[in-house]
């Protein structure tokens, strides 16, 4: 099973990142020397691996996010490989890695979102003291209280991905649609607020340029392979707002570059505007 676990991680490589506080949270499915939730600062040097998170049965999920005390990780146990119970959830870390416990905890500080170690939350994102999580078992937005991690509410959403908080006055959601390939746009309680991005090949993550506050869709579809920019409250395209390529596109293709891309998975921006 380890042996199946390192090639599949091997094949995905970074499933998501989150850039908070000067460091750069990161996410892989396995890896054999414990670091699958590896954190960095965002000059590039190895901080720590969290504690605890290395163990047999637990895997990494799709999806990461930070607010100002705790970073939370998508996970997968598999109870045929570790034992115990069989669920996929969210693990919550104070900001140096340390296990952040709470009381109903699953495994002391994971939380369980649903019974299919195989399905984990595929999205994650914080704002005003709430853990908003993308269920793809349960085809909902499950909505957490961060203090204590207690469900506030929950609405149906079938096939959610990434989602992330905008910066407009309304603070809506702006979540990920797997199977149409679509980018909505719904309040903090579900509600329809209309706006869709539909112009992407391949939409696989999404962030807030924290310099201007516009949308960032990252699009891995093979002719396109770009982080392209929209407005955050209507989801219109920016104009000469994109940027990258496919690595293999140009006179020399497959030549590394800083704007030409391959495999793209994850996305965030720090406090100055910069790009991860």
């Amino acid at each position: 099973t380890s042996l199946a676990m390192a090639r599949e991680a091997a094949d995905e490589g970074v499933t998501d990142i989150a850039v908070h506080g000067g460091r750069i949270y990161g996410l892989i499915l396995w890896d054999e020397h414990g670091g699958e939730a590896n954190i960095y600062t965002t000059d590039g040097a190895f901080f720590k691996s969290p504690t605890g998170w290395h163990s047999w049965g637990w895997r990494g999920g799709g999806a990461v996010a930070c607010d100002d005390k705790y970073v939370y990780d998508s996970v997968g146990h598999d109870q045929g490989d570790g034992g115990g119970k069989d669920f996929s959830g969210v693990a919550r870390y104070d900001l140096v890695g340390n296990p952040a416990k709470f009381a109903g905890a699953e495994s002391d500080w994971r939380l369980l979102v649903n019974t299919d170690h195989k399905r984990p939350p595929t999205g994650l994102a914080c704002f005003g003291g709430e853990l908003f999580v993308s269920d793809p078992v349960g085809e909902r937005i499950a909505v957490y209280a961060t203090a204590d991690l207690k469900l506030a509410r929950e609405f149906p959403l079938p096939h959610p991905g990434r989602l992330v908080v905008d910066a407009t006055p309304r603070h809506a959601l702006w979540v990920l649609d797997t199977e149409a390939k679509a980018v909505r746009r719904l309040g903090r309680d579900g509600a329809d607020l209309g706006a869709r991005i539909t112009d992407c090949r391949q939409p696989v993550a999404l962030a807030i340029d924290h310099a201007n506050g516009d949308l960032l869709v990252l699009d891995d579809g093979l002719d396109r392979r770009q982080i392209r920019r929209y407005h955050a409250d209507s989801g219109q395209h920016i104009e000469g707002g994109d940027f990258g390529a496919p690595i293999y596109d140009g006179p020399r293709p497959g030549e590394v570059g800083p704007d030409r891309f391959y495999d793209l998975t994850g996305i965030d921006t720090d406090d100055d505007g910069n790009l991860y």
